[in-house]
């Protein structure tokens, strides 16, 4: 819960993410809650579920990270108690973006983004559907298209990289999705949004270049070029 005075506009962002390599490197970030500046009666639930590249790790660290939101004034103090840790049947996805912004020019996609995917106790492939003007892939060179599935191995999808760009074909302001879905879990929403920009070109004055002169220096052996007639 949340203890604040509601006088600034700013929410407390509380993130958990994981690590399997002593802290070196941390994966499965997520939004766990967002909070505003109020004075809350009671605790509410929330629940991270570890990544999948954690499953069967002998040493797996869980931190907290607070940031604050966009707003103005000070933010509410987060209150944390009662932490559980148990294990888990239900099928788990993990997606670590909640949105992109691209930048493109017209006759060309824009640069990659990336988001981090991943399952457990999956019953199905995980399907990634973008929408219109925008383009998904497993590679940073290839492949781009609208959907692309991850299938599990026993059930786990490791964590994988996809590949998100925009490559609208007119110059404008764009908005999409990719959307993550797998059976038995609340699909996951990336929010994309895109500016394509068109390249005004215009014709120089013409450059006139005169011919060089080559002198040969008998005796000497050596050609100089340093003569210019325009």
């Amino acid at each position: 819960m949340l203890n604040g005075d509601g006088t600034g506009t700013r929410d407390v962002v509380l993130n958990m993410e994981t690590s399997i390599d002593a802290g070196t490197t941390w994966i499965g970030t997520q939004v766990v809650a967002s909070l505003p500046n109020a004075d809350q009666d009671d605790f509410s639930d929330f629940t991270y579920a570890l990544p999948a590249a954690a499953n069967n790790q002998a040493n797996v660290l869980v931190r907290f990270r607070v940031t604050r939101g966009d707003g103005s004034g000070t933010a509410g103090k987060l209150i944390i108690d009662d932490v559980n840790i148990a294990q888990s049947s239900t099928p788990q996805l993990a997606v670590d973006e909640t949105s992109m912004t691209f930048t493109q020019v017209v006759g060309a996609p824009s640069p990659n983004h990336t988001v981090n995917v991943s399952g457990s106790n999956l019953t199905g492939n995980i399907t990634l559907t973008a929408t219109t003007d925008f383009e998904i892939s497993l590679s940073a060179t290839t492949g781009s298209g609208p959907s692309l599935s991850l299938t599990p191995a026993a059930g786990v999808v490791a964590e994988t990289v996809v590949y998100v760009r925009m490559n609208a074909a007119a110059a404008g302001d764009y908005t999409g999705t990719v959307t993550v879905t797998t059976a038995g879990v609340t699909s996951a929403v990336v929010a994309l949004s895109g500016t394509n920009t068109a390249v005004n070109l215009t014709n120089p004055e013409p450059l006139h270049i005169g011919a060089w002169a080559c002198k040969y220096f008998y005796g000497l052996g050596s050609c100089i070029c340093n003569q210019y007639f325009p």
